[in-house]
């Protein structure tokens, strides 16, 4: 296990830049960081006083989108240096996601604290920036995920539902409601399979036959992190009880479990190799580790 860094505050989101040789973290401090795994120094991009909540690496790493507890969406340059503002939302940019190969930018705005807040969710094409969709939730939108290289998206809301939609077809499909709702969602790779963290649970979905699959018991606390493995086989999960599980996808049985002494794990991510994972939490210690 590697300690990569700390930051001030609670860690909210971690990446490997898509060569896996770095790792972008956002806290609530508001500073994101890329890290070099090879060693030296962070750069390190000043997002502004308020919580960084949300953080992705464009598929082609030069690209990073950061949104805030303030509203604000920004899009930075790999050296640190700002492109673009989305401008300041009415609530916080609690997830932000690339898609279809990086085309698309998908953010998710609501306010997790309290669900009688409205919100929706964001699309912007990447070529132009230009805005091409907004979808309402009244509870407003917690979480999404999205399968890197397809243009299929999926949301949590206050509502206590996961929506997933394919950006190119009318219909949406609404899974059945959650018992508190998803903070934590994950999609594997190919899209084949949605994972959401519902209080101590994870519901697992295949997404073509639209049917839950598993549900993983282990955590003793809110699960609050999920990440796939590139091939879909397994899924990791970390949250309030300080743990961070390993699940076989196809038994649903637990694989192995860690704990790194990050606090309450907030935020997972495995390279896009496989062969790393990266986790931090509410003590603002940000670790890499090997899988095997």
């Amino acid at each position: 296990m590697l300690v990569v860094g700390d930051h001030a505050g609670s860690v909210s989101a971690v990446a490997f830049t898509p060569d896996g040789c770095g790792l972008a973290s956002a806290a609530k401090d508001g500073i994101l960081r890329l890290w070099n795994l090879g060693g030296g120094a962070p750069i390190s991009f000043a997002a502004g006083p308020e919580s960084v909540l949300s953080l992705a690496i464009s598929a082609d790493g030069a690209r990073l989108a950061a949104g805030g507890k303030d509203g604000a969406l920004q899009l930075w340059r790999s050296d640190a240096q700002p492109e673009r503002s989305f401008g300041r939302f009415d609530a916080p940019v609690c997830s932000v996601t690339f898609l279809a190969g990086g085309q698309y930018l998908a953010a998710a705005i609501g306010n997790r604290i309290n669900a009688a807040e409205p919100g929706d969710v964001r699309i912007w094409r990447m070529t132009d920036c230009a805005a091409i969709g907004r979808l309402g939730e009244p509870n407003g939108v917690w979480a999404l995920a999205a399968a890197p290289q397809h243009k299929l998206l999926a949301w949590s809301s206050g509502a206590r539902r996961v929506t997933i939609w394919e950006l190119t077809a009318q219909d949406r499909h609404i899974f059945p409601p959650l018992k508190v709702g998803a903070t934590a969602l994950a999609m594997s790779n190919d899209g084949r399979l949605l994972a959401a963290g519902d209080d101590w649970t994870i519901h697992l979905w295949d997404v073509s036959r639209r049917e839950e699959i598993a549900s993983l018991d282990g955590h003793k606390g809110r699960v609050a992190a999920l990440a796939f493995t590139p091939d879909g086989r397994q899924l990791l999960s970390g949250g309030g009880d300080r743990r961070i599980i390993t699940w076989d996808v196809e038994t649903g049985r637990e694989h192995h479990n860690v704990d790194w002494n990050l606090g309450r794990v907030t935020t997972l991510a495995v390279s896009p190799d496989g062969l790393l994972c990266a986790a931090a939490g509410d003590a603002g210690r940000v670790v890499v580790w090997d899988r095997e």
